[in-house]
């Protein structure tokens, strides 16, 4: 459950840092990066938690997973036919029930850099606990001749954030959900503590999901816009086959 540390590639601290991808990180922003992942990495105890596959299928929007947890999401739903996907597995990270309390210490500290530094660290965290469980589950998928499509997470564009709740619901019904992952969720269906995200996978045949990429990559076809955060222009030509 406990993640080995974490390490940011520098495109992912610009992108965090809202800076120009061009170019080196300032010395002062190098420094802040390193000390505030270093303060997640040894106080916040990153973890992440990947369920057993669970078969599943589609029928129109709706996605029936076999131990009878329901979504709703025609683009999730799209996205799994499209991969061929045939079982999913959930996935919950978290950058540490530490941070969040950290942030606002430092906040009322006046220490504003350093705030802001550790708050981009544990949201860079996150991103890399779940790029880990992906990498996880298609080392193990492989041995089927599957893999992992990108992942998907209520809120996300297309998947409605009430759906949170069944994903909570069925991870923490999973026989090793660990004790100590205490993520709970608000009305609104925001996590706590923050820095906390719930993911599920598709699996589809390899071949079927790696001719489909980059398009089932993060970013490609989310329509926000403009995003801070976006990793890559969204792709038209999955757009379209969204609304076929």
């Amino acid at each position: 459950m406990i993640a080995e540390p974490l390490t940011v590639p520098v495109a992912e601290w610009k992108r965090h840092l809202c800076i120009p991808i061009a170019g080196p990180l300032s010395e002062t922003a190098q420094a802040g990066v390193e000390s505030a992942l270093a303060w997640v990495n040894e106080h916040g105890c990153p973890w992440s938690f990947v369920s057993e596959p669970i078969d599943l299928v589609t029928e129109g929007d709706l996605i029936r997973l076999a131990n009878s947890t329901q979504f709703t999401s025609r683009a999730l739903a799209e996205k799994l036919r499209i991969g061929q996907a045939r079982v999913a597995v959930a996935v919950a990270v978290c950058a540490g029930s530490a941070v969040s309390p950290q942030v606002q210490h430092l906040w009322e500290e006046d220490r504003l850099d350093e705030a802001f530094f550790l708050n981009a660290a544990a949201a860079a965290a996150t991103e890399q606990l779940l790029l880990r469980a992906h990498k996880s589950i298609c080392d193990h998928a492989k041995s089927a001749d599957l893999a992992a499509l990108s992942h998907e997470s209520p809120g996300y564009d297309g998947w409605n954030l009430g759906d949170q709740h069944a994903l909570l619901d069925l991870l923490a019904a999973q026989p090793a959900w660990p004790s100590a992952a205490k993520l709970d969720l608000l009305e609104s269906g925001m996590l706590t503590p923050e820095h906390s995200q719930l993911a599920l996978f598709g699996l589809g045949p390899a071949e079927v999901v790696e001719a489909t990429s980059p398009d089932t990559l993060a970013c490609a076809r989310c329509s926000m816009d403009p995003c801070s955060h976006r990793r890559r222009p969204a792709t038209a030509r999955v757009e379209l086959e969204l609304t076929r």
